[in-house]
């Protein structure tokens, strides 16, 4: 008898050929994610054969994936929604898109994103990529080490609304100063994470950190930190800044 994961690969394969045979017929063509949006880009849906194909491609997809994902990562994913709702607001509220879409196919570097619209560009950076910290680490595993606690859903989760006002205050926008992150304006003090866990009136809320502290230590290699950085790069770098 075939696997779970077999099944939903043959259920991929066989849907996968029926959505190109029926985009064939209908003269469309399937979307591809390295060309924008655009209405027609979804005309295959028109033929009800590739509309179908493509909802089974998609659900047997989510299916697989939550089988092969940790599950501290589908959770993270879950719980973290609102990080990724930030870096979108940020992205609307400071024109990402139509300075994107002015540059052309070729993009354009964050640098000069920001020289248009007048952000941090490493701060903007990081928004529109909320992720990119993590690569050669352990992806989403390593960002759901540190941030997958009930912690996401409360000071932080409070914290990512704000995130777009720190970013469009002049006086927060340019600042390295901890206590001027949007962690600061969510809790309404100007202090930053650690000043304010270590108030007698949040042994609860450092309780709680420290326990997914202790918990991240399970999931993440001691040497993750070291061996997800190129030290010689870092070397470089720091160098060249001296």
């Amino acid at each position: 008898m075939s696997t779970p994961i077999r099944q939903l690969l043959a259920l991929i394969t066989q849907a996968v050929e029926t959505l190109e045979a029926a985009s064939q017929t209908s003269d469309t063509t399937i979307p591809d994610l390295h060309t924008p949006f655009t209405p027609s880009s979804e005309a295959f849906r028109a033929n009800a054969e590739a509309a179908e194909a493509a909802r089974i491609i998609s659900a047997a997809a989510l299916q697989l994936e939550a089988i092969v994902t940790p599950p501290l990562v589908s959770l993270y994913r879950i719980v973290a929604g609102h990080f990724k709702s930030a870096a979108l607001r940020i992205c609307l509220e400071s024109n990402v898109a139509e300075i994107l879409r002015e540059a052309g196919p070729e993009g354009l570097h964050v640098k000069d994103i920001a020289a248009k619209n007048g952000q941090e560009p490493e701060k903007l950076a990081r928004f529109m990529r909320p992720e990119h910290q993590h690569d050669g680490t352990m992806g989403l595993a390593a960002l759901a080490a540190h941030q997958c606690s009930p912690a996401s859903l409360d000071e932080t989760f409070k914290a990512s609304a704000y995130a777009w006002e720190t970013l469009s205050d002049p006086a927060t926008r340019g600042s390295g100063d901890p206590a001027a992150a949007p962690f600061s304006r969510g809790i309404g003090r100007h202090e930053d994470m650690w000043t304010y866990l270590a108030r007698p009136e949040r042994q609860v809320q450092g309780h709680r950190f420290n326990i997914g502290m202790e918990g991240a230590k399970t999931i993440v290699r001691p040497d993750a930190v070291l061996n997800g950085l190129c030290i010689e790069s870092v070397v470089e770098i720091l160098v060249s800044l001296a």
